[in-house]
């Protein structure tokens, strides 16, 4: 974190508070974006009550509340496995929306000091996130931000079809600051240096969008080896991969007025 200068860390719910601790007393001014998402929520359609979401999570929104204020409520509704706990279609969708409304409602009389974020969507096809977002459009109106995840292989990365999905959203919500919750090249095979030279573009590009908050690369680390290939380090060795000095050495443009 340090040797990539990372200003905004999306975390997830479950991370011990001792690590943030850490964080913000050895990088002053990190900012916290946490992923609200209920184990409750599995294959085949199957998720908590909004009521017992909200009870689940204002308890553990009050005890980070000196270290984060954005919270992503849930993850990819919209994968069409329904490994989130919903789907891709217009159903599926529709009773997104429902449940979200009430979570928000619920999340905001309980922690009216808190930002709360519509979840990134599954991009692209066969998960149909532009439908949800039209389906969606109240719920998203209703947020404080619109989360959003970019993902590409090969040569996509400039692709408004892909890595830069976002400027799609901000099409139809022209109002709504965004945060990249995940992105990633996920072409198979590809290189750690690759990785550093697309990353550190990636990061010099989104700055050309004042309507991006932040950008969260996944994953900074992981225990399951399916996830190293896209990790930026691997603990179990004390090994930093080049895409955190490539990144750490990306020049910050001066913010636009």
């Amino acid at each position: 974190i340090r040797t990539a200068r990372i200003e905004t860390l999306k975390i997830m719910d479950f991370t011990h508070v001792s690590v943030l601790e850490r964080l913000r007393r050895e990088t002053p001014g990190i900012e916290f974006i946490v992923r609200l998402f209920d184990d409750r929520i599995s294959v085949n359609h199957t998720h908590p009550t909004p009521s017992q979401f909200v009870g689940k999570f204002v308890p553990r929104i009050n005890e980070l509340r000196p270290f984060a204020t954005k919270f992503e409520i849930h993850n990819e509704p919209n994968h069409y496995q329904g490994i989130e706990g919903w789907g891709n279609s217009d159903a599926d969708a529709q009773d997104f929306r429902l449940w979200y409304l009430t979570v928000l409602a619920g999340l905001r009389q309980a922690c009216p000091w808190a930002s709360f974020g519509f979840p990134g969507l599954a991009l692209n096809y066969p998960h149909r996130d532009m439908e949800w977002l039209d389906i969606c459009r109240d719920a998203i109106l209703a947020s404080d931000w619109l989360g959003c995840h970019t993902y590409w292989q090969y040569g996509n990365m400039f692709s408004k079809d892909w890595g830069l999905r976002f400027v799609l959203y901000r099409q139809r919500f022209p109002t709504k600051m965004i945060e990249i919750t995940e992105f990633a090249n996920s072409t198979p095979g590809l290189s750690r240096q690759d990785m550093a030279s697309q990353y550190a573009a990636y990061y010099q590009r989104l700055q050309q969008y004042p309507y991006v908050r932040s950008a969260s690369s996944f994953i900074c680390s992981s225990p399951d080896p399916t996830w190293l290939p896209f990790a930026w380090c691997d603990p179990s060795s004390n090994t930093i991969f080049p895409v955190a000095q490539a990144v750490g050495a990306v020049q910050h443009q001066p913010s636009a007025p």
